[in-house]
C-alpha cells in the first residue's frame, strides 16, 4: 500500500493555463463542414474538430493546504478514470437528484387550477417499532431518501427508515419483488449502477452490527457484499447517508467516517481501490453530502461547513472552502456517546467551551483540542468536572 501526503511544490500557474484550455476544448467529438470561399457546396471540405472531454489539472491551490490528508492506494493498477462522460443523462433516475451534478429538475407547471387531484396509488412500508439506543425509527423515507426509477424494468426502488429496500411497479404501486432487509435504518438514497445490476445501499444508524454500506445483486435479489468499519478512518461514525456515483470504471462513495472511497466494480461486488482520509483544524468531519462530479473533479460538503474539491484520478484535494456556518443545532448527549475527533460544546464546573474531544492516556480525563490551534493550546480535564455536554450538529463559527 502506498500513501501520498500533501507536500511538495505545485505549479499553480500551469494548472490555471491547462484548466482554461480544458474548459475551451471540453465537450464531445464532432465534425464540422466548412465551405471554402468561391466553391460550390458540393466541393466543401470536411474538417474534424477534436473536442474530446479533457481532464481538469492535477493541482493544489493554497486553500487546500489547510487540509491534512492521506491517500491510501489499495490497487496497483491504473486508477485514472477511463471516461469522463456521464452515465446518468438518460430517463432513469439512478442516484440522488439523478445526475452527476445533482441538478435534475423534477418540477413542472400546471396550467390553470386543477379541480381535483387523484392519487394513483399508495405504498405502505413496514413500521419498525423496535426501541433502540437511537430511538424508534418507524417507516417511510428519510430526509434525504429519494425513490429511484428504472424505466426498462418500470420499477421504483426506495430505501426506508424501517431498514428495508422496496421494489415497486411504477404503474400499479404493487411490490415487484421481495423487499430486502438490511437490518439498519436507511436515511439516504440508494444508488443503481448504470451498467451493472447492482444496487448500493448505505446504512444510517447502527441499531445492529455490522454497520456500514452494502451491495445488493439484483440478479440474485440478495446482499452479496458488505463494507464495514474502516479501522483507519479518522472518525468513528460509520454511517453512509450519501448516494454514490459511478465515473469511468469506479464508484465513489463519501462516508460519515470522514473518508471518500473509490471502489472498483463487478457484478455483486465492490473492491476498494483508494481512500482519501482527511482532517481540517485537527478534526475529522463526517460527509453526509452526495458527491457532485464535473469531469475528473468531485465536490462535497462536510458536517463542519467545509466544501472540498477532489481530483478523482489521484484522490487528492484540489481546493477547500470554509462555509463559515453558525451553529445549526446542539444535541445533548452523555460521555458514553462521545465520538473521539468530533466537536462538542462542554460545560465544566468553571468554564464552558467548544472543543474537539479526544481520548486521553488517563482514562479519567479527556483531551480538549482547540479548533484554532494557532491561538490556543490543547488541555486535559477530568471527566468528573463535566456538568453537561452537547454534540454540535453541523458547522459553527461562534458559540454563546
Amino acid at each position: 500500500m502506498n500513501y501520498h501526503k500533501n507536500h511538495g511544490n505545485l505549479k499553480r500557474c500551469w494548472g490555471l493555463i491547462f484548466c482554461s484550455l480544458s474548459i475551451l476544448l471540453g465537450a464531445c467529438t464532432t465534425k464540422v463542414v466548412k465551405q471554402q470561399d468561391n466553391l460550390p457546396i458540393e466541393d466543401s471540405t470536411e474538417i474534424e474538430v477534436n473536442t474530446t472531454v479533457l481532464p481538469l489539472p492535477d493541482t493544489l491551490y493554497p486553500s487546500a493546504e489547510r487540509v491534512r490528508y492521506d491517500v491510501e492506494i489499495k490497487d496497483s493498477s491504473d486508477l485514472t478514470l477511463s471516461s469522463l462522460e456521464s452515465l446518468y443523462d438518460g430517463e432513469d433516475v439512478l442516484t440522488f437528484r439523478k445526475t452527476l451534478l445533482r441538478d435534475a429538475n423534477f418540477g413542472g407547471k400546471v396550467t390553470g387550477t386543477p379541480a381535483t387531484i387523484d392519487t394513483a396509488w399508495v405504498f405502505h412500508t413496514y413500521y419498525n417499532t423496535e426501541q433502540t439506543k437511537y430511538g424508534i425509527w418507524g417507516g417511510g423515507s428519510g430526509w434525504t431518501g429519494q425513490p429511484l426509477y428504472h424505466k426498462k424494468r418500470n420499477e421504483i426502488m426506495v430505501g426506508s427508515l424501517c431498514g428495508r429496500v422496496y421494489f415497486i411497479d411504477y404503474n400499479t404501486g404493487k411490490a415487484t419483488r421481495q423487499a430486502i432487509d438490511v437490518t439498519n435504518t436507511i436515511k439516504g438514497t440508494p444508488s443503481l449502477d448504470p451498467t451493472l445490476d447492482n444496487l448500493y445501499v448505505g446504512q444510517g444508524v447502527p441499531n445492529h452490527q455490522p454497520f456500514g454500506s452494502l451491495t445488493i445483486d439484483l440478479k440474485k435479489n440478495q446482499i452479496t457484499d458488505f463494507f464495514g468499519r474502516d479501522p483507519k478512518a479518522r472518525r468513528g461514525w460509520n454511517a453512509f447517508d450519501s448516494s454514490p456515483v459511478v465515473v469511468g470504471d469506479f464508484l465513489f462513495w463519501p462516508g460519515e467516517n470522514g473518508c471518500l472511497y473509490k471502489f472498483r466494480r463487478a457484478q455483486g461486488k465492490l473492491t476498494l481501490a483508494a481512500a482519501l482520509r482527511y482532517t481540517i483544524n485537527g478534526s475529522a468531519p463526517g460527509v453526509e453530502n452526495s458527491l457532485c462530479v464535473y469531469r475528473n473533479y468531485g465536490f462535497f460538503g462536510d458536517n463542519h461547513g467545509n466544501i472540498l474539491a477532489v481530483n478523482l484520478n489521484t484522490m487528492k484535494p484540489v481546493w477547500s472552502y470554509n462555509n463559515h456556518g453558525d451553529i445549526i443545532a446542539l444535541r445533548q448527549c452523555t460521555l458514553d456517546d462521545v465520538q473521539y475527533g468530533e466537536i462538542y460544546a462542554v460545560v465544566l464546573d468553571t468554564i464552558r467551551t467548544i472543543k474537539i474531544l479526544r481520548k486521553s492516556d488517563d482514562p479519567d480525563k479527556l483531551r480538549f483540542i482547540p479548533i484554532n490551534l494557532q491561538d490556543f493550546d490543547e488541555q486535559e480535564y477530568p471527566k468528573s468536572r463535566i456538568l453537561n455536554i452537547f454534540e454540535v450538529i453541523g458547522s459553527i463559527s461562534k458559540f454563546f
